[in-house]
């Protein structure tokens, strides 16, 4: 799935979802991007995130019972 940042003329390649907040009504994901460190991840709004594969892929992730594994995919986000 592709999308374009809003409010931006560029893109980023999502390289991993990492944790899963709520803020009120909002719910936020933190994101990896590929080709920068881990240390830049980055609170995203979920309406910002047009993935809806890698975002379902992370919550069944989570649903995993412990000690099992499930691999996520990348997507890209672009114009």
């Amino acid at each position: 799935p592709s999308n374009k940042v809003p409010g931006m003329d560029f893109s980023w390649e999502i390289e991993d979802i990492l944790d899963r907040k709520k803020i009120g009504k909002q719910t936020l994901y933190l994101v990896t991007w590929r080709g920068f460190a881990r240390e830049l991840a980055s609170w995203i709004p979920s309406q910002h995130l047009n993935a809806p594969e890698l975002v379902q892929a992370f919550e069944r992730l989570r649903e995993q019972p412990k000690g099992k594994t499930l691999s996520l995919r990348v997507y890209r986000i672009a114009k």
